[in-house]
């Protein structure tokens, strides 16, 4: 099967990202969500992303939020890392889901 191609992350932190500035400050990091815990296994597809850009520190916990509620609802795990000069992640989620995010 032809995996979808990430075009974006999504599209509220797509418009977030901006031009790209130096690595100096602190990183924020997203917690991992959780799966539901049915027992049940799926086909899962492994995501990996990032996207040097100017993201505003101030900007930074309602990105995080958004992202975490966002990714939850498709089942998203992982790690998600977010500061001043962009973005960076490695995600599971369900196959199935997978183009949601393309």
């Amino acid at each position: 099967k032809r995996k979808a191609p990430l075009a974006k992350v999504n599209e509220r932190a797509a418009m977030l990202l901006r031009r790209t500035q130096s690595l100096r400050r602190p990183i924020q990091r997203c917690i991992s969500t959780r799966p539901s815990g049915n027992g049940v296994s799926e086909p899962r597809q492994y995501v990996s992303l990032y996207n040097y850009a100017t993201l505003e520190e101030s900007e930074l916990p309602k990105l995080r939020r958004r992202l975490l509620g966002g990714w939850k609802a498709l089942g998203v795990t992982g790690r998600i890392y977010l500061s001043p000069e962009g973005i960076n992640g490695q995600l599971v989620l369900p196959q199935n889901n997978a183009s949601a995010l393309a």
